[in-house]
């Protein structure tokens, strides 16, 4: 497909090690990456559960509800360099074609102060869908119920069912964010046009669009990775 805009992207990045100490722990850290051939969810390495509720927090704060994924963002190669600063000049791309074949999709959007019949989005989120959020959760997933009747546990089925499908489908794609904020505040999400993908991603060297890194570790990376044969993006780290 021929793409002719310049607001969004034929291919997705993932950036690499925003959390690590140094450039070297992040190189190391895509090298893995590519090496193993597999993206992990932070929060999902070893036996953890899909979805992580906390119900001390807030909706709105986009840490109530965690689900087990990899992100992407739909940046144009030449618009990047503001999110770089932000997450790591370390990073990797594949296709937004293959990455829908794996179950990609883009979040949706929340303006917190966004007005609607009940107030505003933020309001909305916490004061009253989040009170039904947990009514919900808690009827289907309160430990130690325990049920022999027939009609109830169908019917508690079909509730787990449901609150399965808005968890995977609906609150796994949810983003709010703060149209305030100036566009290199950290927190600004609706700047990196957020892609996600539940669970992990296995991909082959040969699916990786592009690599991204500091123009330093070029040779390195050669030599650590040399069956590599798509793009190289290499930068200049900002001041």
């Amino acid at each position: 497909m021929q793409h002719i805009q310049r607001y969004t992207s034929s291919e997705l990045f993932h950036f690499v090690g925003r959390k690590d100490l140094d450039d070297d722990a992040r190189y190391l850290r895509l090298v893995t990456i590519i090496k193993s051939g597999v993206l992990k969810p932070y929060i999902s390495e070893g036996p953890s559960p899909a979805f992580v509720i906390n119900y001390n927090r807030k909706f709105s704060e986009n840490e109530m509800f965690n689900p087990s994924m990899v992100c992407f963002c739909d940046i144009p190669v030449e618009g990047l360099g503001i999110h770089m600063q932000k997450y790591s000049y370390f990073g990797l791309s594949f296709s937004r074609a293959y990455l829908v074949k794996k179950g990609a999709n883009p979040v949706f959007y929340n303006a917190l102060r966004s007005i609607n019949m009940n107030g505003n989005r933020e309001s909305y989120f916490n004061d009253q869908f989040g009170s039904y959020f947990k009514r919900w959760s808690d009827k289907v997933f309160t430990p130690g119920r325990c049920t022999t009747n027939k009609d109830e546990l169908k019917q508690l089925k079909e509730i787990k069912d449901e609150f399965n499908f808005f968890l995977s489908s609906f609150f796994s794609y949810t983003v709010f964010f703060d149209h305030e904020k100036k566009e290199t505040d950290p927190n600004n999400y609706y700047m990196e046009r957020e892609w996600r993908i539940l669970g992990k991603l296995d991909f082959n060297i040969s699916d990786v669009h592009r690599v991204l890194m500091p123009v330093g570790y070029l040779r390195r990376f050669n030599s650590d990775i040399p069956d590599y044969s798509g793009h190289v993006l290499t930068v200049d780290k900002a001041p």
